[in-house]
């Protein structure tokens, strides 16, 4: 066999099965249809005869040919081989069994649950059947997303950037197949949400308790990490959208302001420092400074602020999060330049903040969701619960208790 024989017995299996959910769409299935079943399934052998007639034969192979002549297949069954041999036909038994059985398996299910479910309709398993062959239609013409050694499989850079939407498109089907189990109920449905740190506990709580009430079987996931991460899952559609303080000049991201957030010192009451009311950045260089690393976003936004005014920020030590260099602090290692809604509440009994000036440093945090995209409905609503919860007068009271350190 050539290897344009091996590509025209593989692009013909696909599509025949496409073409019969296609047709089993609007025309019911019955036994007496086995006919044109067969005789659809059977079309895309024609595309054997195009690819033998119009599809040059891969270079690859004719110099394969040309330098090794082919060998007879008795020769993996010599006693050098045979144990290695009846090996791997055991696992790739196992794995095209399987493989198999669920493909017969998935349309009988898929048929049952809709009967279970109370929504059944004939055409059922022809859906499913469509989009298993579907996506072997489209795993065979697009892109590989995987790269396998001997003894490795990796995901191409094209299967990572589709990672995060297939584990998003898991989480939809499993939270379908729970509610199926309660139907008639209120509905159920998943919500993911990227916010840095600080902002899911500053502005989350309120809006998830609320929005708990209201939907209750509404699973809502919270993913907690650092701007650049929070703002690429936004961007990739693994959450609906986020709370951060970048993105507002990225081309495929919608921004709404939320709120000021300068940064300021925080020290402890004992320094030196704790006795002013304002500090200028040229006046901690004398003192040893805690910072957090360069690959942070808040990072970036000081060191870039700075830059402008022909500052440097000197630092002593370096942490990857900012609860660790508050950590720091209170140990009296040093001072630390924080976000204000990163540092501890007044009346703190260690640390102590002090408003940084000459210049004034903030970060804006807002909304970020992917432009042009519309949100589910239950993302909708946790986002107009969150926004009311922060524009209601009362939320001024919650700056009044610890905040998280993160």
């Amino acid at each position: 066999m050539t290897g344009k024989d091996l590509l025209a017995v593989l692009a013909m299996i696909a599509p025949g099965i496409l073409l019969i959910a296609l047709i089993a769409m609007g025309k019911p299935v019955t036994q007496d249809s086995w006919r044109w079943v067969m005789l659809v399934g059977a079309a895309p052998a024609a595309l054997t005869f195009l690819v033998r007639l119009f599809v040059p034969e891969s270079e690859r192979w004719k110099h394969a040919v040309e330098i090794e002549l082919p060998r007879p297949v008795r020769e993996i069954f010599a006693p050098a081989l045979r144990g290695r041999t009846l090996l791997a036909i055991a696992f790739a038994g196992v794995a095209l069994i399987g493989t198999w059985g669920i493909v017969q398996w998935i349309p009988l299910w898929a048929d049952q649950m809709a009967q279970f479910s109370g929504r059944h309709d004939y055409n059922t398993k022809a859906y499913a059947q469509f989009w298993m062959s579907f996506g072997a239609v489209l795993g065979s013409l697009g892109a590989p997303l995987l790269e396998r050694s001997t003894r490795h499989v990796n995901l191409t850079m094209t299967g990572r950037d589709f990672l995060p939407k297939v584990r998003r498109l898991i989480d939809e089907f499993e939270t379908s197949v729970l509610a199926i189990h309660d139907i008639g109920a209120r509905s159920s449905g998943l919500v993911s949400v990227a916010a840095v740190p600080t902002a899911v506990f500053y502005f989350l709580p309120r809006a998830i308790g609320r929005f708990a009430e209201a939907y209750p079987r509404i699973r809502i996931r919270v993913l907690d990490i650092g701007a650049n991460e929070g703002l690429e899952a936004v961007a990739r559609g693994e959450a609906d959208f986020g709370i951060n303080f970048i993105g507002a000049s990225h081309a495929e991201i919608e921004f709404e302001k939320l709120v000021e957030d300068p940064f300021v010192l925080a020290c402890r009451h004992d320094h030196p420092l704790a006795s002013r009311k304002q500090v200028s950045w040229s006046e901690i260089v004398s003192h040893r400074v805690i910072t957090v690393g360069r690959n942070s976003g808040n990072r970036a936004l000081i060191d870039n602020a700075l830059a402008r005014h022909g500052l440097q920020l000197n630092w002593s030590y370096e942490v990857a999060h900012l609860s660790g260099s508050l950590g720091l602090v209170e140990a009296g290692l040093g001072i630390a330049v924080l976000p204000r809604l990163a540092t501890p509440a007044a009346g703190h009994p260690i640390i102590h903040t002090v408003r940084l000036t000459e210049p004034e440093v903030s970060r804006t945090i807002g909304i970020v969701r992917r432009r042009g995209s519309t949100l589910s409905p239950h993302a909708s609503q946790l986002l107009k619960m969150l926004l009311e919860a922060w524009r209601s007068p009362s939320r001024a009271t919650s700056r009044d208790r610890p905040r998280q350190r993160s």
